[in-house]
């Protein structure tokens, strides 16, 4: 660092989740963990739905009472039917009850249980359904700066730049990070007699900078990108500087020697080669 320069700086870690997505997740498994406490001697319950309304815990009085009670009324002529569905795996056709109530859904299926199984909880753990997710880290690095650029921070007149970990084993690339930071870019073409024309290109407004940007996050002068962090490992991270175009104090010269994005006449062009990772945090 320079001589009289300094920088403030806000380190924050970047997952698959959310943290809203975590607290949902929280709420979410609290209600199972609640139905699991109970127990059934002929049924346990399949669940398709649990959702939980953003920052609100539903009031938990009379949901097992409630879901008990109907496994209680079921005659063994329904036992039997639900017992060869679940045998050749034909969830689907079990019938499903759905609990609506103070920001809670709920959607579940009697299952029966196996003669001696044990029985552990009212919940069926076993998912029949295929599931594929595909894990968008720019929309966790999104959301999480945004929630960073909206605090007031108290750094006085010097740069502020928030340094990102991303930990998910596929960690980030360049196309996530501008799309954090930059918003997708989206290019626009006619047909005109038989002819495509360009209309040019656009980047949405859900990102955290630029004069296109709906939040207009000036006060964060750069955001330093650590692409697949590993704490056992650090220099083998690749990391790279974005500097804010819009930024209200523009970073310092020595971060200029870090690898770094700053705005050129095309945006994927502004790529510049600095000091690695290694040279920095190895020790000597």
């Amino acid at each position: 660092m320079c001589a009289g320069e300094s920088v403030a700086l806000e380190a924050t870690v970047v997952t698959d989740e959310s943290e809203r997505e975590v607290k949902h997740r929280r709420r979410h498994d609290l209600i199972l963990d609640y139905l699991d406490e109970a127990h059934h001697p002929r049924f346990g319950i399949l669940v398709w739905e649990c959702n939980v309304a953003e920052n609100r815990t539903p009031r938990k009085n009379g949901l097992r009472k409630k879901i008990v009670g109907f496994l209680d009324a079921a005659t063994d002529e329904d036992a039997r039917a639900w017992s060869e569905l679940a045998a050749n795996r034909d969830y689907w056709r079990l019938p499903k009850q759905e609990i609506s109530r103070e920001g809670l859904k709920l959607v579940y299926s009697p299952i029966p249980l196996h003669p001696g199984a044990p029985v552990d909880g009212l919940v069926h753990r076993e998912d029949p359904r295929p599931s594929a997710v595909r894990v968008t880290i720019g929309d966790a690095m999104r959301g999480k700066l945004h929630d960073k650029a909206k605090k007031g921070y108290d750094v006085g007149e010097r740069p502020l730049v928030i340094a990102v970990a991303v930990t998910h084993w596929a960690g980030a690339d360049s196309f996530e990070d501008f799309r954090a930071l930059l918003g997708t870019e989206h290019h626009h073409h006619a047909v005109v007699d038989g002819q495509h024309i360009s209309l040019g290109a656009s980047r949405d407004r859900e990102c955290v900078w630029g004069e296109h940007s709906r939040h207009q996050h000036n006060s964060i002068s750069a955001v330093l990108v650590f692409r697949r962090f590993r704490v056992w490992h650090p220099w083998t991270t690749s990391w790279m500087l974005y500097i804010n175009p819009e930024a209200r104090y523009p970073v310092s010269e020595w971060m200029r020697k870090l690898p770094r994005w700053e705005r050129a006449a095309d945006p994927y062009d502004g790529f510049t080669d600095g000091l690695h990772l290694a040279d920095v945090l190895r020790p000597t």
